[in-house]
C-alpha cells in the first residue's frame, strides 16, 4: 500500500486532456490561418464549434478558453492580457471578433415596459446597469424598452464599439 502519494489519474482523465489540448492545437492553428491575407474572421463560438464540436468549449471563463488567449498573445509577442477589453481586442486581431450578442454592456436611462428580469433591473437601477447586449437587443426588438440616453460597451473607453445599441443623448 502506498502512502502520501497523489492519487493516479485514470486512463479517461488522461483523454480528455490529451483531447483538450488537440482542441486547443486546432484552434490556434485555425487563428493562425485568419491572419493571412483575404481570409474572414470567425467569432469565438464558431472557432469553438469548428475545433471541438461545442461552441462554449473555448469559452474565456474556461481553462481552455484561456489558453487560447496566452497563445494568441505569445503569437502576437504581446504580454498576456488580463483586462477584458484588452483580450477582446487581442483576439480581433488575431481574426476572432467578439461576439457583439453576448458582450457586456453598460446601460444608462432606459425606460422599461415590461414584466421580464432585464426590465426590473432597470426600473430599479438608478444609475448604469449591467447587462448582456443579447437582451437589451431582445428588449429593444420587441419594443419592450426606449432607448433614452446610451448603452455602454462593459470595458471600452465611453462606449467605443458600442455599435447600434450606442444612443447619443439629444
Amino acid at each position: 500500500m502506498r502512502t502520501g502519494s497523489a492519487p493516479r489519474a485514470s486512463p479517461t482523465d488522461i483523454d480528455k486532456v490529451l483531447t483538450k489540448a488537440r482542441h486547443l492545437a486546432a484552434a490556434v492553428a485555425k487563428i493562425d490561418r485568419l491572419r493571412q491575407p483575404g481570409t474572414p474572421p470567425v467569432t469565438l463560438a464558431n472557432l469553438a464549434h469548428d475545433c471541438t464540436g461545442d461552441p462554449h468549449d473555448l469559452d474565456l471563463d474556461t481553462l481552455i478558453g484561456q489558453r487560447l488567449v496566452e497563445a494568441v498573445a505569445e503569437r502576437a509577442q504581446e504580454p498576456m492580457p488580463y483586462r477584458p477589453d484588452v483580450v477582446r481586442a487581442l483576439l480581433a486581431w488575431s481574426g476572432v471578433p467578439a461576439d457583439r450578442l453576448s458582450s457586456s454592456v453598460v446601460v444608462l436611462n432606459l425606460r422599461a415596459s415590461g414584466n421580464s428580469i432585464v426590465d426590473q433591473r432597470l426600473r430599479l437601477g438608478g444609475g448604469p446597469v449591467r447587462a448582456v447586449r443579447r437582451e437589451v437587443a431582445v428588449q429593444q426588438e420587441f419594443g419592450r424598452c426606449a432607448c433614452g440616453s446610451r448603452a455602454v460597451d462593459e470595458g471600452s473607453d465611453e462606449g467605443r464599439g458600442a455599435g447600434d445599441l450606442r444612443r447619443e443623448s439629444p
